[in-house]
């Protein structure tokens, strides 16, 4: 059995994509995976058969990562931590005083220096986690999307008009900087954004919608044509995952994002999107978007991230977690 760590109120943010959705997917073809929202939950039965625990960053035992990984250790459990993002905020991101307030960069390095592997998403990423700790194992498994689930179900509602798209958190707050200011309704362009910060202001959108949970949020996809991915180029960031490639491509939107990456990976600009590395690109992008450009890139993009589709993805937890052999 392989337990899953993943209470009620992370199984709506960062732990959605990268325990929730793909653990349910194995669960759902037979494979023995239970959720748990905390270590005590599990009975001594299921210790007894448990293989490995999964969970999410900065996991924080009651007595301890230490104890925690002898007492496992000594039951024959390996301990399996996911970190999808690198540990060390820029100093104006919105969750940066919290984040230092309640020690979390020690909690993210303990998980990770008493953990057996380490998921994570790209190359780079793996290779921060084995700079922390040369004895950790880092196992590359990208984010994925889950077809099958009704909220990515493509249905695009109709325009004449080009509307872009900007479907991000709080936490970007700075990053949409990055387009120089440039006002959408002030250019006479359509801008859809979700009510998260200021966005509306900022980017000067013409519609607002009420932002919805894990569940839901990608139906917030079905008026946009073009998804845009403004980010800064600093060493956080570049430490992101392609989700938002995703999320645009399972949707068939076009793509305009930064030229860092983690977009460079699967972006080609001018073919399944387009890539911006100042002001002055962001504008040309914006403006020289047409609705038959939109739909060639959004197409080609659709068939590009298939490889990222939920069942391909799991082929590689399927074969770490529950291959015998290894």
């Amino acid at each position: 059995m392989i337990a899953v760590l993943i209470d009620q109120h992370n199984i709506k943010g960062v732990a959605y994509h990268r325990l929730y959705v793909p653990f349910r997917n194995l669960q759902k073809k037979g494979y023995n995976v239970k959720f748990f929202e905390n270590l005590s939950d599990l009975t001594q039965a299921e210790l007894k058969q448990c293989k490995a625990i999964m969970a999410s960053r900065g996991f924080i035992p009651k007595y301890g990562h230490k104890v925690l990984q002898q007492e496992l250790h000594r039951q024959g459990i390996q301990i399996v931590i996911d970190q999808d993002d690198w540990w060390s905020l820029d100093n104006w991101h919105p969750m940066i005083e919290v984040f230092n307030k309640t020690n979390k960069r020690k909690n993210i390095h303990d998980s990770i220096i008493y953990s057996d592997w380490v998921t994570v998403t790209h190359k780079k990423l793996a290779k921060k986690v084995t700079k922390l700790d040369k004895s950790t194992r880092a196992v590359i498994i990208p984010n994925a999307i889950d077809a099958g689930d009704k909220q990515w179900q493509f249905k695009r509602q109709e325009s004449d008009k080009v509307r872009f798209g900007y479907i991000a958190g709080a936490s970007h707050v700075r990053d949409v900087e990055e387009l120089g200011g440039y006002n959408f309704e002030a250019e006479g362009k359509e801008l859809v954004v979700a009510d998260v910060q200021d966005y509306k202001t900022q980017l000067g959108a013409t519609t607002v919608l009420e932002p919805l949970d894990a569940f839901n949020y990608a139906t917030l996809y079905d008026g946009v044509d073009v998804s845009i991915a403004p980010l800064k180029s600093t060493e956080f960031n570049k430490m992101k995952s392609e989700l938002k490639i995703l999320e645009a491509g399972f949707k068939k939107c076009a793509f305009i994002g930064s030229n860092i990456h983690p977009y460079t990976n699967l972006i080609k600009s001018g073919v399944n999107g387009i890539l911006c590395s100042n002001e002055r690109e962001w504008r040309e992008a914006i403006e020289g978007m047409t609705k038959e450009k939109a739909k060639e890139m959004g197409d080609r993009l659709y068939k590009d991230v298939q490889q990222f589709e939920i069942n391909n993805v799991n082929r590689i937890r399927e074969k770490f977690f529950f291959d015998n052999k290894k």
